[in-house]
This record gives C-alpha cells, structure tokens and sequence, in this order.
C-alpha cells in the first residue's frame, strides 16, 4: 500500500506513515496512521527497517498482512484536510514487482524495499 503524492507538480510514492503521539507505542500509531490515510486495516507481522532522517527523525518500516478496507484517505485526517488541487494524497495498491519502476519518497526505502523482496 502507497500513497500516490503530488505536491507542488511533482508526483511521488510514500509508504503511509507519521507521528507517534503521546502515550502511543510504534505499533498502535502505525495501525492509527495506516487506518487514517488508507481506511485499510492490516496485522503487524514484524519490523522491517530503522531510518534515522534529517533532523534525526526516526521512519520505521512494518510488515503487515492486509486485513479489510478499500484505500481511501478517510475524512476527518490531516492528509484530507490538507488536500488540495496542488497538494494531492491517493491511497493506492502498488504491487511489489512495480516497486523498482516508481518515484518513491525517499531513495533509500525504495531501494530497501527492492533488496528486501529481491526485485
């Protein structure tokens, strides 16, 4: 699952993600994050990858096993509220093997991603 991102022109894949809020674990916001800009529920199989990002931001990388739901950014999130003509978010099903052929944000969970299913 990615989101089909255009922002200012430019068009992007990103794998569905952002903050930890106060008194969440990494799981529980992965599953809140993943369910407000995709609808779509998944199981947690297991912790893939650690990114350490600019400004020492740290991006975690799961493995999940889709569970239900049609990818659509649901109402009441961010990303709804910051959608626009110039700033657009498209939950989507991108299959594996197309990885390679994509504009992925950032270079370096792309190319994880295509060592990791050896693409």
């Amino acid at each position: 699952m990615q989101s089909d991102r255009v922002t200012a022109g430019e068009e992007y894949y990103v794998l569905p993600g952002g903050g930890i809020e106060q008194g969440e674990s990494e799981e529980v916001a992965l599953m809140r994050e993943l369910q407000e800009e995709t609808s779509v529920s998944a199981r947690l199989i297991q912790k893939l990858t650690t990114y350490v990002m600019r400004q020492g931001r740290r991006d975690h990388v799961y493995l999940c096993e889709y569970l239900a739901g049609e990818p659509k950014i649901a109402p009441d999130s961010v990303e709804s509220s910051r959608s626009s003509k110039t700033n657009v978010y498209t939950p989507q099903w991108i299959e594996i093997r197309n990885i390679p052929n994509i504009k992925m944000w950032t270079e370096e969970v792309q190319l994880f991603l295509i060592k990791y299913f050896k693409l």
